[in-house]
């Protein structure tokens, strides 16, 4: 997966800008941070999280265990040092089909 254009949406270390995240998935995403590159973090509408660091494909990995536990779309939020998030209109995001990462490990969802 291509990596996103970085959008300015907010600084990749303001952990208050990330939406939808209650205090948990805020200490996850201050996890995430420490993480080394490669490494993407999703969200979703639900207030579910994935991301991955390290191996192949952390942008796909991170986006599949998102959307596993979520139940719902999810989005890139950052990849490696930027934030890559755009907000949208959710009445016109449609779900996505995710395929399932070949090498899942290295992860963390929620």
């Amino acid at each position: 997966m291509d990596k996103p254009p970085k959008s300015n949406f907010a600084k990749l270390d303001d952990v208050d800008a990330v939406p939808n995240l209650d205090a948990d998935k805020k200490r996850l995403y201050k996890k995430f941070l420490n993480e080394p590159s490669p490494r993407a973090f999703a969200i979703s509408e639900t207030g579910n999280v994935g991301w991955a660091s390290r191996g192949e494909d952390p942008l796909s990995r991170a986006l599949y265990f998102c959307q596993i536990y979520a139940k719902a779309s999810c989005t890139l939020y950052a990849v490696d040092n930027d934030v890559v998030y755009v907000k949208s209109d959710p009445a016109k995001v449609a779900p996505k089909e995710v395929e399932k990462p070949a090498d899942p490990i290295l992860n963390f969802q929620n």
